[in-house]
């Protein structure tokens, strides 16, 4: 990685109080929460090609067989992690990651942010609910509470297994 990326990435982490609390958990099934500062708080898949869950992550708790995950999406979160995935893995296009190449990496990602109906109903909502099923290693959401309400009576999921309502957290 380039010099100037891991600038970036440090200052960027700096700037949203890394080093505070910064810490990984082991979920099962691969998955893992990370927390990095104020607004860094993802859930990572352990899969190639499927979607990760992006700051901010304000609360998840998981079991032997689901992760059930309470988000309030953050653009410039997204934004950031989406431009460096373009360039990472445009490496013949983007050889040097120059200032330019991390231009064209934020242009395209706004665009995906704006455009693509995936991260269209990401941001569409305040709160968002997911469900990682570790069966079959699958996630289903973005949800809004109905959506997800229903979608953990039809896969049967535990009370026992519960999210605070977004007010006990604090969300806005």
């Amino acid at each position: 990685m380039n010099k100037i990326v891991i600038v970036f990435i440090v200052m960027y982490f700096f700037s949203c109080g890394a080093g505070i609390s910064d810490f990984t958990e082991e979920l099962g099934n691969g998955y893992v929460y990370e927390s990095f500062g104020q607004e860094l708080k993802n859930i990572r898949s352990p899969i190639a090609g499927q979607k990760n869950i992006y700051g901010k992550v304000i609360q998840y708790v998981h079991d032997e067989n689901f992760i059930l995950v309470m988000q309030q999406p953050n653009e410039e979160v997204y934004r950031s992690i989406l431009a460096e995935e373009i360039i990472s893995k445009n490496r013949n296009k983007y050889l040097n990651h120059s200032i330019d190449d991390i231009k064209e990496g934020e242009r395209l990602a706004d665009s995906l942010i704006a455009n693509d109906p995936y991260y269209l109903l990401i941001f569409a909502n305040k709160i968002n609910y997911w469900i990682i099923y570790h069966k079959n290693r699958q996630i289903f959401g973005p949800f809004t509470e109905e959506e997800y309400d229903q979608k953990r009576k039809e896969m049967k999921i535990t009370d026992k297994l519960q999210l605070d309502s977004p007010e006990e957290k604090g969300a806005n």
